[in-house]
């Protein structure tokens, strides 16, 4: 009946303009996103109500798949609070509808709004087409500002398949159009994606520096969201170069601002980032009740990705704990939600923890099943760093089967891949295996070298855990070769790392210190 179709019409037409509203009020920042949020909040239902009516009447209306189209269009907003799967079904026949119109400029929206929420669960390789064809659209149409948010999903894309120095090429070519454009939010938002990838690499300095930057230009335009984001970035900058009490506050102040303009979402990360510190201090039961808070925020979400994530750092807070299998309980249960979602990048790092879990257990060939199954997947996804990682792992836990050549081969293989990558961390860690692979067959001079190479990178690149563990294998090494002064030397400075940064392992250098000096 017209009649019921006009007030449907007008029901829908002005549910999207307060649905346009509260994603205007984001973009002011400052205290104006928590009241878009409100806003929308409030107003859920019937904004829903006029997007199912949209959707369900885009065929032969105009005037309704223009509205369906517009409903989908508010990322910012809907981000925080529509699940993925629920904002995919907005997403799908918005795009329809513009294809129908014909609007090329929302089609290019939507195709790089799906690619985000493919990326958010874990479907990387379809996220990167997606952009490939947002980033055609926006050229063929001359949309400038929609050509660097494509570069920039682009970068993030490749970023968390591991290839950073592929992320930051299309970071830097989505900085200069956001530059020549005016766009401050975006240009923060490509300073913040560098900063990132220059973390991936190990160039943690520089990576802190591009955060500054994000951070200023969120501030000077109220973006709450930007500077809650800048403060997480640089905390995880922190805590990679063992500065953890500077992570800390980066965290407590990220925490504070998604509390204050309620992004639940954020408040979830940072949740689970301070966990990460605790844990960093030696200190899991303190780590648990942040990942279990985190937890509870995920579920209350319904953000499956992040539940798959807190679960299975619980698992690593037991595994920390000389629990292992209580560990691996965690683990199977964050397996088995990325393998429900697809989220084949999870399903490679629990794959991963559960191989670690049984080399505690002393079952290095059930180490071995998971990281086989774990590197056929980071071969899968084209996940170079995690390939990298699970052939170092496969090396250690056929180490511990006393085959120690395979072990060499495998550790020569994880080397390679971080090498080709610029990966300093994974390249330390191959490098510091390879040492004690030397040490294993005897040839002290040739461990020494590489544990000094070792050494040499995570100086380099602030990896405070990393360098204490080669100081003491040097030392152990040192001692072999009758050079016990020298031993204790390095082993006294391995320790002042350990103490520093509340890891486990002071205990293990006090005592061969103690059993050194007593024999002195």
């Amino acid at each position: 009946m017209p009649g019921l179709h006009d007030a449907a019409l007008r029901h829908a037409q002005y549910y999207a303009g307060v649905l346009r509203s509260t994603n205007a009020l984001y973009l002011q920042g400052a205290e104006a996103i928590k009241h878009g949020l409100t806003l929308f909040d409030m107003e859920s239902l019937n904004i829903q109500s006029g997007q199912m009516w949209a959707a369900a009447h885009t065929v032969g209306d105009d005037d309704a798949a223009q509205l369906c189209s517009a409903y989908a269009s508010y990322w910012y907003v809907l981000s925080l609070r529509l699940p993925p799967r629920e904002y995919l079904r907005w997403l799908e026949p918005a795009l329809e509808a513009a294809r129908c119109l014909p609007d090329r400029s929302a089609e290019g929206i939507h195709l790089g709004h799906i690619g985000n929420v493919c990326y958010r669960l874990g479907e990387l390789r379809q996220a990167i087409q997606l952009y490939e064809q947002q980033l055609t659209i926006d050229r063929e149409i001359g949309y400038r500002l929609g050509e660097s948010i494509a570069l920039g999903n682009l970068g993030n894309a490749y970023h968390h398949l591991g290839e950073a120095r592929r992320a930051i090429e299309y970071h830097e070519q989505g900085l200069v159009i956001n530059r020549e454009i005016g766009n401050r939010r975006g240009e923060g938002g490509s300073l913040g994606n560098l900063g990132l990838a220059y973390a991936d690499l190990g160039e943690t300095l520089r990576a802190i520096d591009y955060f500054d930057q994000y951070l200023v230009i969120a501030r000077e335009i109220g973006d709450r969201v930007g500077e809650a984001n800048a403060f997480g970035s640089m905390g995880n900058a922190y805590l990679e170069r063992g500065d953890l009490q500077r992570a800390l506050s980066c965290y407590e102040q990220q925490l504070a601002l998604d509390r204050g303009i309620g992004d639940r979402s954020g408040e979830n990360m940072a949740l689970g980032n301070i966990g990460l510190i605790y844990a960093d201090w030696g200190q899991p039961r303190c780590a648990l009740e942040y990942y279990d808070q985190a937890l509870t925020v995920a579920r209350d979400l319904g953000e499956r990705a992040n539940e798959c994530n807190w679960l299975g750092d619980i698992g690593l807070a037991y595994a920390s704990l000389g629990e292992p299998r209580r560990a691996i309980e965690y683990y199977e249960q964050a397996l088995a939600i990325a393998r429900a979602i697809g989220e084949r990048y999870s399903e490679r790092t629990w794959l991963t923890n559960l191989g670690l879990a049984y080399m505690a257990l002393d079952e290095p060939q059930w180490a071995i099943e998971f990281n086989q199954q774990a590197l056929t997947i980071a071969r899968e996804i084209g996940n170079r760093r995690g390939e990298g990682t699970n052939l170092g792992i496969l090396g250690e836990a056929y180490a511990a089967l006393g085959r120690t050549q395979e072990a060499m081969a495998l550790y020569e293989q994880h080397l390679t891949i971080a090498r080709e990558i610029g990966h300093r961390y994974g390249e330390g860690n191959a490098l510091s295996n390879l040492g004690q692979a030397y040490a294993t067959l005897g040839d002290l001079h040739r461990a020494l070298d590489f544990y000094n190479q070792a050494l040499t990178i995570h100086r380099e690149i602030g990896h405070r855990q990393g360098e204490g563990h080669d100081l003491f294998n040097m030392s152990l090494t040192q001692d072999k070769l009758g050079d016990r002064a020298q031993a204790i030397a390095h082993a006294q400075v391995a320790l002042e790392i350990y103490e520093q940064n509340g890891g486990p392992d002071a205990d293990a250098v006090r005592q061969r210190l103690a059993e050194w000096r007593t024999a002195e």
